[in-house]
């Protein structure tokens, strides 16, 4: 699995899907409810960008060169993005280009807090995965509930 120390190889970036995938199940654990998956997933996802960011430009490359926008991003965000798109309160007119306005939302999330300093990467973070559940229909009081939520593996800040 991937640890804070852990970097890609210079070879062998096709399995950064697969590893980022496994690493995103471990810090889901038994989290089972879509919102809170999904919450989880992009909050986890822009992190990415500070602990393992030749991981973040790999996985944006990914769905970048990707036909859907979807390809490359994690299956298990995808997965986390189609489920909360099919359950309440979530709601979409267009299933397809809500998943798809999500994943490029991540995806540009990565791809500019790669360059930014922790505290300015978690602001960006935090704002993007409020503004896709905004894009669904989440109401703001369980917005702000579910970014108040500590992530696995994230030790809180101060202040």
């Amino acid at each position: 699995m991937l640890s804070e120390s852990s970097t890609l190889p210079e070879t062998g970036t096709t399995d950064s899907p697969a590893m980022y995938r496994a690493w995103l199940d471990e810090q889901v654990g038994d989290e089972r409810d879509p919102i809170r998956l999904l919450t989880m997933s992009i909050r986890l996802s822009g992190r990415l960008s500070g602990s393992h960011p030749d991981l973040a430009r790999v996985l944006t490359h990914h769905v970048a060169a990707s036909s859907t926008g979807t390809e490359g991003l994690a299956p298990g965000v995808v997965e986390h993005l189609v489920a909360a798109v099919s359950s309440s309160p979530f709601s979409a007119d267009d299933p397809d280009v809500a998943v798809v306005s999500a994943a490029g939302a991540i995806t540009a999330v990565l791809r500019v807090t790669v360059e930014r300093e922790p505290a300015e990467q978690v602001r960006i973070i935090d704002a993007a995965a409020r503004n896709v559940l905004r894009m669904f229909g989440t109401d703001e009081k369980l917005i702000a509930e579910l970014l108040a939520l500590p992530l696995p593996g994230v030790t809180p800040r101060a202040g």
